[in-house]
Protein backbone atom coordinates (compact mmCIF):
# COMPACT_ATOMS: atom_id res chain seq x y z
CA UNK A 1 0.00 0.00 0.00
CA UNK A 2 1.37 3.41 -0.96
CA UNK A 3 1.15 6.02 1.82
CA UNK A 4 2.32 8.86 -0.42
CA UNK A 5 0.28 12.03 -0.05
CA UNK A 6 1.05 13.23 -3.57
CA UNK A 7 2.18 16.71 -4.43
CA UNK A 8 1.00 19.90 -2.78
CA UNK A 9 -1.26 22.30 -4.62
CA UNK A 10 0.59 24.85 -6.67
CA UNK A 11 -0.08 28.51 -5.84
CA UNK A 12 -1.94 28.87 -9.16
CA UNK A 13 -4.26 25.95 -8.44
CA UNK A 14 -4.78 27.18 -4.88
CA UNK A 15 -5.78 30.61 -6.26
CA UNK A 16 -8.25 29.05 -8.72
CA UNK A 17 -9.82 26.98 -5.95
CA UNK A 18 -10.08 30.10 -3.78
CA UNK A 19 -11.91 31.95 -6.57
CA UNK A 20 -14.28 28.98 -6.99
CA UNK A 21 -14.95 28.88 -3.25
CA UNK A 22 -15.56 32.64 -3.12
CA UNK A 23 -17.90 32.38 -6.11
CA UNK A 24 -20.07 29.73 -4.49
CA UNK A 25 -19.88 30.53 -0.77
CA UNK A 26 -22.46 33.31 -0.59
CA UNK A 27 -23.51 34.96 2.66
CA UNK A 28 -27.10 34.74 3.86
CA UNK A 29 -29.06 37.97 3.83
CA UNK A 30 -30.90 39.34 6.83
CA UNK A 31 -34.31 39.66 5.18
CA UNK A 32 -36.58 36.82 4.09
CA UNK A 33 -36.69 38.10 0.49
CA UNK A 34 -32.89 37.87 0.33
CA UNK A 35 -33.12 34.06 0.15
CA UNK A 36 -34.53 34.09 -3.39
CA UNK A 37 -31.94 36.62 -4.56
CA UNK A 38 -29.19 34.48 -3.01
CA UNK A 39 -30.49 31.36 -4.80
CA UNK A 40 -30.60 33.18 -8.15
CA UNK A 41 -27.09 34.55 -7.68
CA UNK A 42 -25.76 31.14 -6.73
CA UNK A 43 -27.28 29.59 -9.86
CA UNK A 44 -25.62 32.26 -12.02
CA UNK A 45 -22.29 31.77 -10.30
CA UNK A 46 -22.50 27.97 -10.56
CA UNK A 47 -23.11 28.32 -14.30
CA UNK A 48 -20.06 30.62 -14.63
CA UNK A 49 -17.93 28.21 -12.63
CA UNK A 50 -19.01 25.14 -14.61
CA UNK A 51 -18.41 26.98 -17.90
CA UNK A 52 -14.91 27.94 -16.74
CA UNK A 53 -14.07 24.40 -15.66
CA UNK A 54 -15.55 22.93 -18.85
CA UNK A 55 -13.44 25.28 -20.96
CA UNK A 56 -10.30 24.54 -18.97
CA UNK A 57 -10.77 20.78 -19.12
CA UNK A 58 -11.72 20.82 -22.82
CA UNK A 59 -9.03 23.19 -24.10
CA UNK A 60 -5.54 21.62 -23.95
CA UNK A 61 -3.82 25.02 -24.14
CA UNK A 62 -5.84 26.57 -21.29
CA UNK A 63 -3.78 27.63 -18.29
CA UNK A 64 -4.82 27.79 -14.67
CA UNK A 65 -4.06 31.53 -14.68
CA UNK A 66 -6.40 32.06 -17.68
CA UNK A 67 -9.18 30.10 -16.00
CA UNK A 68 -8.74 32.05 -12.77
CA UNK A 69 -8.83 35.41 -14.56
CA UNK A 70 -11.84 34.47 -16.67
CA UNK A 71 -13.79 33.22 -13.66
CA UNK A 72 -12.94 36.38 -11.69
CA UNK A 73 -14.27 38.48 -14.57
CA UNK A 74 -17.46 36.43 -14.81
CA UNK A 75 -18.08 36.55 -11.06
CA UNK A 76 -17.44 40.31 -11.08
CA UNK A 77 -20.49 40.59 -13.34
CA UNK A 78 -22.61 38.84 -10.69
CA UNK A 79 -22.04 40.95 -7.55
CA UNK A 80 -23.67 40.26 -4.21
CA UNK A 81 -26.43 42.85 -4.28
CA UNK A 82 -28.94 41.56 -1.77
CA UNK A 83 -27.17 42.46 1.46
CA UNK A 84 -28.11 45.49 3.51
CA UNK A 85 -25.49 48.21 3.29
CA UNK A 86 -24.54 50.42 6.22
CA UNK A 87 -22.63 53.61 5.43
CA UNK A 88 -20.51 54.52 8.43
CA UNK A 89 -19.25 58.09 8.84
CA UNK A 90 -15.86 57.80 10.53
CA UNK A 91 -14.63 60.88 12.35
CA UNK A 92 -11.20 61.00 13.97
CA UNK A 93 -10.91 61.78 17.66
CA UNK A 94 -7.96 61.73 20.05
CA UNK A 95 -8.04 57.95 20.66
CA UNK A 96 -9.15 56.63 17.28
CA UNK A 97 -12.33 56.86 15.26
CA UNK A 98 -15.87 57.78 16.20
CA UNK A 99 -18.21 55.72 14.03
CA UNK A 100 -21.61 57.24 13.22
CA UNK A 101 -24.02 54.64 11.83
CA UNK A 102 -27.39 56.07 10.71
CA UNK A 103 -30.41 54.40 12.36
CA UNK A 104 -28.08 52.29 14.54
CA UNK A 105 -25.97 54.55 16.77
CA UNK A 106 -22.45 55.73 17.48
CA UNK A 107 -19.47 53.72 18.66
CA UNK A 108 -15.71 54.14 18.76
CA UNK A 109 -12.78 52.16 17.39
CA UNK A 110 -9.04 51.94 17.91
CA UNK A 111 -6.57 54.30 16.22
CA UNK A 112 -6.05 51.90 13.34
CA UNK A 113 -8.56 52.74 10.58
CA UNK A 114 -8.64 49.11 9.45
CA UNK A 115 -10.18 48.19 12.81
CA UNK A 116 -13.06 50.60 12.16
CA UNK A 117 -14.81 48.22 9.76
CA UNK A 118 -14.64 45.31 12.20
CA UNK A 119 -15.82 47.47 15.11
CA UNK A 120 -18.71 48.88 13.07
CA UNK A 121 -19.68 45.37 11.91
CA UNK A 122 -19.67 44.02 15.48
CA UNK A 123 -21.72 46.98 16.71
CA UNK A 124 -24.31 46.71 13.93
CA UNK A 125 -24.63 42.95 14.42
CA UNK A 126 -25.15 43.42 18.15
CA UNK A 127 -27.64 46.30 17.86
CA UNK A 128 -29.66 44.75 15.01
CA UNK A 129 -29.30 41.10 16.07
CA UNK A 130 -27.82 40.14 12.68
CA UNK A 131 -25.18 37.61 11.64
CA UNK A 132 -21.83 39.32 10.96
CA UNK A 133 -21.94 38.40 7.25
CA UNK A 134 -25.57 39.45 6.62
CA UNK A 135 -24.71 43.03 5.64
CA UNK A 136 -22.06 45.22 4.07
CA UNK A 137 -20.17 47.99 5.85
CA UNK A 138 -18.82 51.00 3.96
CA UNK A 139 -16.51 53.28 5.94
CA UNK A 140 -16.61 56.92 4.80
CA UNK A 141 -13.96 59.29 6.13
CA UNK A 142 -14.90 62.15 3.78
CA UNK A 143 -17.73 63.50 5.95
CA UNK A 144 -15.41 64.79 8.65
CA UNK A 145 -16.64 67.94 10.36
CA UNK A 146 -14.09 70.75 10.49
Amino acid sequence: MNNSRGSALSPEVRELLTVIRDALDLPYGAAAEDAQKRRELRVNRVLCTVATLSYGLGEPSATVEEMTGWLRTQIGGCPIDYLMKFKVAARPWERGWELHIPDVGVTQSAPNATDAEAMARDYIALERDLPLDAFQVVIDTTEVDS
